[in-house]
């Protein structure tokens, strides 16, 4: 550490690229998945893969709960067929003003994520170094990713990559925990996508496999809505986690999907039944890593509406 108390560079830079994530790094290692085989290609009638990977969304590292928000803004700007991608650059402009005007709250989340991390590796950090990590983060991994966003995009898919980065950060808990169900409503208002209207039936609980494509919320979606899905994942050394993805409709076709941003798995099909089938099939020749039971029963799988946006 230099003489004035300041972390090195050195240090900051391991605490950029380590922290919060020595413990799940591989939860979703979108590389393990992305290259596997596609022998499980279905052949059921109707049954399609979803876009190409590189043309909806893929998160890095595991941001699942904020990258699944934003998969499904990639999807709605795929149906939009915008070629400059405005959607996204508004949300990019939005979540930036979001971190500014909260940055003072936002500083103690960072500080309890950087501890926990830290504590994870069995390490103590001097407090100067967590205030100074913290801050470091919030500017490396939100405001100067984001400044100067809110025109047309480029490069969509490094624009995805950095807002569902920002989006993680600008809303962990304040207890540096990555943000939960609670924190959607505020997230799907941050990028511009229409907030459920917070009664009950936007927000249910299951513990069945199928009741992934059988809840109330998923059997009745209308055109251009989804339904932000939580269940259980294996891992390629067989542990279970809970993970995060997208079942919706589509807005143009009315087709249902299911959009996995975490190793960027889709499949598409007119049919509910069908897209269960699909998926079932991938499962069982190891081309997906949905779990098909409740791994642990204090964790019921959840179900989160995001409602179609104006046309």
């Amino acid at each position: 550490m230099p003489a004035d108390g300041s972390p090195g560079a050195e240090q900051l830079i391991r605490l950029q690229q380590t922290v919060g994530n020595a413990a799940v790094s591989d939860i979703l290692n979108v590389q393990r998945q992305r290259h596997r085989s596609r022998r499980g290609s279905v052949q059921l009638i109707g049954v399609t893969v979803l876009w190409r990977a590189s043309n909806v969304f893929v998160q890095q590292g595991p941001t699942c709960s904020a990258a699944s928000v934003v998969a499904e803004l990639a999807i709605r700007d795929n149906d939009r067929a915008d070629p400059q991608h405005h959607l996204i650059g508004r949300a990019m402009a939005s979540v930036a003003a979001y971190a500014n005007a909260h940055r003072a709250q936002m500083l103690p989340a960072l500080e309890r994520f950087i501890i926990d991390g830290s504590n994870r590796r069995g390490e103590r950090l001097e407090d100067q170094v967590i205030r100074q990590g913290a801050a470091h983060l919030l500017t490396s991994r939100v405001l100067d990713p984001l400044a100067g966003t809110g025109g047309p995009v480029g490069d969509r898919a490094a624009a995805l990559a950095t807002l569902s980065q920002a989006l993680f950060y600008a809303f962990l808990r304040p207890d540096g925990q990555p943000p939960s169900t609670a924190e959607v409503g505020r997230m799907l208002q941050a990028i511009g996508l229409p907030q459920p209207t917070g009664g009950a039936v936007d927000n249910i609980r299951f513990s069945r496999f199928d009741e992934i494509f059988s809840n109330s919320l998923t059997v009745t979606l209308p055109p251009g809505a989804a339904v932000r899905t939580t269940w259980w994942v294996r891992r390629r050394d067989n542990a279970h986690v809970r993970h995060v993805f997208t079942v919706g409709r589509r807005r143009s076709s009315g087709s249902y999907y299911l959009y996995d941003q975490g190793v960027g798995y889709g499949r598409e099909s007119a049919d509910l039944a069908d897209l269960r089938a699909a998926v079932m099939a991938d499962i069982r020749n190891g081309d997906y890593w949905l779990a098909t039971f409740q791994v642990t029963p204090e964790f019921d799988g959840e179900a989160n509406l995001i409602p179609a946006s104006p046309p």
